[in-house]
């Protein structure tokens, strides 16, 4: 079984009443295999202090043949974010993993793609502050490999 992880960090504040006026940052991420998907995760510049922190993740086909990936929508604890908190500590927030994971994937066909909001977990409880969050989406045995 190969274990494939994809990597996106990027900065986002908190602000107590900030509204984001700068397009998202988008950030594509292509794994160190030659044949797997392409990840993106969007962040907003800032977010309200006390709302929710949702990353829109994306996984995309760019190859020529048809693969399998991890279904997000219904497996999020495949999702990991990493904060950077303003005093300097990181903190690893995700879903928790259940004790049974089915293993769900769907199938991307070629120059197809598969979105999904993941919620930061507690992402609410943030105070005010400028964070960096990293994004790591594990592609587990989908991944070619």
């Amino acid at each position: 079984m190969s274990s494939l992880a994809c990597v996106v960090a990027i900065a986002l504040a908190l602000a107590p009443a900030a509204i984001a006026q700068e397009p998202a940052p988008v950030i594509d991420v292509s794994p160190s295999q030659d044949r797997g998907p392409t990840v993106e995760a969007e962040l907003r510049g800032d977010y309200l202090q006390g709302g929710k922190i949702v990353v829109p993740i994306t996984l995309r086909n760019d190859t020529g043949e048809a693969m399998a990936v991890p279904d997000l929508r219904t497996r999020p604890w495949l999702v990991t974010f990493e904060l950077g908190l303003p005093n300097g500590n990181k903190q690893i927030r995700r879903t928790a993993v259940p004790d049974d994971d089915d293993g769900r994937t769907v199938l991307l066909r070629p120059g197809a793609q598969r979105s999904v909001l993941v919620e930061v977990p507690s992402g609410a409880s943030l105070s005010a502050g400028s964070y960096r969050i990293g994004v790591t989406v594990d592609l587990g045995r989908a991944a070619p490999g």
